[in-house]
Parts: structure tokens; sequence; C-alpha cells
């Protein structure tokens, strides 16, 4: 919102509200959408890079629309608020080690989402307020991630059962 004011948006604060709106109900409607997905159609590797390309692609549409542009600010606030629903198919690599250890590696899972943020931050703070500057690396960044969700998750969702009668 700061960066469209300050270049000198158009756009009502009720069109800035929807906007964010959009992104924000996007979120929860993306973790649930995604979630099933991951549990019952495509695993893990194939939801998360997905997840991961609609976060870019919404990065991408943030830092080059027009200030103006109402309609592409809010497809790309929805495709960030989408793209959430990665995190839930990182979370259960926790069951992947052992008990004494599953809280531990869970908890710095939620805390490596918690501190993404401060990632953009400096981005942004480096940036001088430019939405180009700032949500175009990023853009880039998650898209490298989304190619190393590819190669490096497992095909398939893990379950611990699965997982104790490889032993």
């Amino acid at each position: 919102r700061r960066n469209l004011v300050s270049a000198g948006t158009p756009l009502s604060e009720n069109q800035l509200g929807a906007i964010f709106t959009l992104g924000s109900w996007s979120t929860q409607g993306g973790r649930l959408f995604f979630g099933i997905a991951r549990d019952r159609y495509f695993g893990t590797r194939i939801t998360a890079a997905t997840c991961l390309v609609a976060t870019a692609g919404g990065c991408a549409g943030i830092a080059f629309a027009s200030e103006n542009n109402f309609a592409g600010l809010a497809v790309s606030m929805f495709m960030v608020g989408l793209g959430s629903g990665g995190q839930l198919c990182l979370q259960p690599v926790a069951g992947l080690f052992r008990g004494k250890f599953q809280g531990s590696i869970l908890s710095s899972l939620s805390g490596a989402f918690q501190v993404s943020g401060l990632i953009f931050l400096l981005l942004v703070t480096i940036s001088k307020n430019d939405r180009r500057i700032s949500f175009g690396p990023f853009a880039l960044i998650i898209g490298l991630n989304a190619v190393f969700a590819l190669i490096f998750l497992p095909k398939k969702q893990f379950i611990r059962a699965q997982i104790e009668e490889e032993k």
C-alpha cells in the first residue's frame, strides 16, 4: 500500500483494501486447496512447487503492474496468498525424523517461515520502496526455491507408518 501511495496511485482506499482483502482471504483458501491437493492428488513435490510458482508470479505481478492497474494488482495479491499453502507441504518433513527431534524440526521450519518476512523487509529497505527492485528479486528467489522443491522434495506425501515399514 505504502509503495503504491508513494508512487501516486489513483486507486481509492476501498480498492487498496479490496486488493489486500483478496490476498488475505486467498491465504486461507490456498492453504485449504493446496492441503487437499497435496494429500489426495499431487503429493508434496508438485504441490509445493506450484505454491512457490504462484507466489513468484504474484510477486512479479506486484513488481511490474502499473500503480493504477487494479485488476493486475488484485490478481497478483491473490496469487501470493494462494502460494501460502506451500508451508503446509513442508511441515510434514518433521515426520521424517525420530520422535525426539520432530518438535525441534517443526519449530525450526515455523521459525524459518516467520524469518522469511525479514528477507523481504530487507529487500524493501535496500530498494528505497521501489516495488520493482524489492518484489522483482524476491520473485526470483521464490522461483529458485520452486526449482529446488522439484529437485529435492519427495514426490508423494510422506506418512510415518510408511517410513517405519521401510526400516
